[in-house]
């Protein structure tokens, strides 16, 4: 990447930082520790979002050459389409969302199929399936709550789990045994 700056350029806009660095001063970690941040480095760009940092070499967009008359005219259109692209993007996210927690309720709920065999439970798949989707709220409240605080959960997938595991066999233990025939 080459341009007219001999320094990188920072810039800090309501929590989100952009990095511009054609010096090779400023490293794919020191974009992390900010935060959220977009940075184009020397060698390569990076995304940081939600304590996740991703690096991209510019040779994945070879052929590529954007010149500064030609970068504010494509954030000009862009800008001009936001109305378009902001609402297709959020459908496309909550379309996204919604079918990853059907299947995360699915698996719950097959987890669940296991854990009635223990238990000793008369128990359908289609019971245990809304008993999953209750046990995913707890862990949803408290990962929702911990991002509003803006604090980081180290193993949040293996906790997510865990924790929607226990709720849904303490709730299939709360199920009555069937009565045996005598």
């Amino acid at each position: 990447m080459s341009a007219e700056t001999k320094v990188p350029v920072t810039i800090d806009h309501d929590g989100f930082t952009f990095f511009l660095d054609p010096t090779g001063t400023v490293s794919a970690e020191d974009v992390a520790d900010t935060g959220n941040a977009f940075a184009l480095l020397k060698n390569e760009f990076v995304v940081a979002a939600g304590s996740q940092t991703q690096t991209y070499p510019y040779s994945m967009v070879e052929g590529l050459n954007i010149n500064k008359k030609e970068a504010v005219n494509l954030i000009d259109s862009v800008s001009g389409l936001k109305g378009i692209i902001i609402p297709v993007v959020t459908l496309f996210l909550l379309l996204f969302s919604s079918a990853a927690s059907f299947i995360e309720v699915s698996i719950l709920a097959l987890i669940g199929l296991a854990l009635k065999n223990i238990a000793g439970r008369k128990l359908t798949y289609r019971h245990l399936w809304r008993m999953a989707a209750y046990s995913e709220t707890l862990p949803t409240l408290f990962f929702t709550i911990m991002a509003a605080l803006k604090t980081t959960v180290p193993n949040t997938f293996f906790i997510n789990w865990f924790v929607a595991i226990i709720v849904l066999l303490l709730a299939i233990k709360e199920i009555p045994r069937p009565k045996q025939a005598s």
